[in-house]
């Protein structure tokens, strides 16, 4: 529920941190649009504030937004859902650190994903696989699975690229070096000065698919009806598997459901336009669906779970707007990614522009 005292506390917040910080603030916005979920959110708030060594002022000017919030309630804030556990903990030595729990939450995340570029910082493992969203108008979940592979694949080839264009670089900057009658260790050392001073920088992502950033939709084309027929029933439960578990395969399908539900809400005498989730004081009517996640083997590949998740929103809707009179309405449709506890599906809500 919109609590007015913590979004204006928040505010303040956010405000002192841009002073303190732009980058921070940035992020912090895009917590509060509903871009960054909250496990993703706070770790990388928390990596940010860690690598700038801003612990005790980010705490300062937190006590000082939410003091009044902890005065009149008993609490720095306010518990979402119940209790909410801490972000942050402390070690035995007082350093700060990443909650347990939230930790799990991310290790869970990664286990389905393969990689959350938002929360790196640093190259992307070998073994790991890009976690890459596309634009897609297809509701098929094993052709969006076989479009979020050809789009992985795409982004690793471009990073095993960029990794070998820095090799290249390093080589030739050794070569130069000890032509010039330096030393191995005395190559070595220019190398890694280089490497301190910025001039000589370890690929992290590239164009789209950047350390530290939300991935961004990529273009692959509609797979062909011939492509996908050459499937094997393995293959098509894995890429369908593929599309409902990991983030990005749900993020992908947002724009098809929400296609789908503003044409069923139209047919059932509810139009409107549909915007991203953003921070609203007032909700008219809510929906969502979700599913549990099994294994690719347990997957029904011909199991259309978007559209199903998008006539059970529609559903859900209509029957809350048949009891209410909305003016100007404005659909947002969002994912559920409740993979710790292995929850995850679509929700939508119906706002006033």
């Amino acid at each position: 529920m919109f609590d007015p005292e913590v979004d204006e506390a928040i505010k303040r917040m956010r405000d002192e941190l841009v002073r303190l910080d732009p980058t921070i603030g940035h992020l912090l916005d895009r917590m509060r649009s509903g871009e960054l979920g909250e496990v993703e959110g706070l770790a990388s708030l928390m990596t940010l504030v860690q690598s700038m060594k801003l612990g005790p002022e980010v705490e300062r000017i937190a006590m000082g937004a939410f003091g009044s919030l902890k005065t009149e309630r008993g609490e720095l804030v306010p518990p979402v859902d119940g209790d909410a556990p801490p972000v942050l903990t402390k070690k035995s030595t007082g350093v700060p650190m990443l909650n347990p729990l939230y930790e799990a939450a991310i290790l869970e995340r990664l286990q389905f994903d393969g990689d959350v570029p938002e929360l790196r910082s640093g190259p992307l493992p070998r073994d790991a696989a890009p976690a890459v969203p596309v634009n897609t108008s297809v509701a098929s979940p094993v052709a969006l699975g076989v479009q979020l592979k050809e789009a992985s694949d795409q982004v690793r080839a471009e990073l095993d690229a960029a990794e070998h264009g820095f090799a290249g670089e390093v080589e030739k900057m050794l070569t130069d070096a000890q032509d010039a009658g330096m030393s191995e260790e005395e190559s070595m050392a220019l190398v890694r000065q280089q490497e301190q001073e910025g001039q000589l920088v370890v690929p992290t992502g590239v164009p789209g698919y950047e350390a530290g950033q939300l991935p961004a939709l990529r273009d692959v084309g509609t797979p062909s009806g011939s492509a996908l027929a050459a499937l094997t029933p393995e293959e098509r439960q894995e890429a369908a598997h593929r599309a409902m578990s990991t983030t990005q395969g749900r993020r992908s399908a947002l724009s098809v459901i929400e296609e789908i539900m503003l044409v069923g809400l139209e047919s059932e005498g509810f139009p409107m336009t549909a915007r991203p989730p953003g921070q609203s004081e007032t909700v008219h009517a809510h929906a969502r669906w979700t599913a549990n996640l099994g294994s690719a083997a347990s997957t029904q590949s011909n199991f259309s779970f978007i559209h199903v998740a998008a006539r059970a929103l529609t559903r859900q809707l209509v029957d809350e707007l048949r009891e209410t009179a909305v003016a100007d309405p404005v659909l947002e449709v969002l994912t559920v990614d409740a993979v710790d506890v292995r929850t995850v599906g679509w929700a939508a809500r119906v706002v006033s522009r």
